[in-house]
């Protein structure tokens, strides 16, 4: 049985033991901290929002079903476990479903010798990026505060943003690397790689771990991946449902 959670250092403390996999709720719910309430069963945890329509999840979710009615009969969320996700079917209809491969960056796939020359995004190009991420009816305040507060590398051609990189979330232990683009016309260049390496040795250089996760159906990205000797570590999903009548 989930209940309020009434020692949050505890739960932290818990988190920080997966830092990639608690990454979102670590940030969400106490960086930001956004506005959301925390539940647990002694095993997992899920983080719900003030109109208790998205939710973040922790722990081993297999066999186990999500108690729903912690949420509003609309709901989606962040990451979620594939098993968590297949148990809502029955109840549940998908407006939206977005399966995802998550990928570390281990120290062996990092260059920290080499020395990167990439200059930073600015916050005057947050209106230029968010133009190119698909996610969300206004991605630009995420975009403008990602670009303001993290780690980010771009190139330039001619004075026109070509090809960049940044981070959804950054952490005391880990960062989420997104918001990845190269313009079509300036593709085949291999900007995409010197950006990723560029970004991820400045993000070990802080003592952070790199991470992402990437749209099972975006070839390019994993192959990308896969060309660095990044690790895939998991799969979660992004969702939103309804509840069936």
């Amino acid at each position: 049985m989930f209940k309020p959670v009434k020692n949050k250092i505890n739960i932290r403390a818990w988190l920080d033991m997966d830092p990639i996999n608690n990454g979102i709720m670590i940030y969400e719910c106490f960086i930001a901290p956004e506005d959301y309430s925390l539940y647990t069963d002694g095993e997992r945890v899920v983080a719900v929002d003030a109109k208790k329509e998205w939710g973040l999840f922790s722990g081993d979710w297999d066999g186990v079903d999500l108690p729903t009615g912690l949420f509003s009969a609309n709901f989606g969320g962040s990451a979620a476990p594939p098993c968590l996700v297949d148990r809502l079917r029955e109840g549940w209809r998908f407006k939206f479903e977005s399966p995802c491969w998550v990928y570390s960056v281990p120290p062996r796939a990092v260059n920290l010798k080499k020395k990167y020359t990439l200059e930073s995004l600015k916050a005057s190009d947050a209106r230029e990026v968010a133009k190119y991420w698909k996610l969300g009816d206004d991605p630009l305040p995420h975009i403008r505060n990602c670009i303001e507060k993290f780690p980010s590398a771009c190139i330039r051609v001619d004075g026109e943003l070509a090809s960049w990189g940044g981070n959804h979330f950054v952490t005391d232990r880990a960062a989420e690397l997104g918001f990845a683009h190269t313009k079509e016309e300036f593709r085949h260049r291999g900007y995409a790689l010197r950006i990723a390496e560029a970004l991820t040795a400045r993000l070990y250089s802080m003592g952070l771990v790199p991470y992402c996760y990437v749209f099972k159906t975006n070839e390019a990205s994993i192959a990308l991946c896969e060309k660095l000797g990044w690790k895939r570590i998991g799969e979660a999903t992004w969702f939103w449902a309804k509840k069936r009548k």
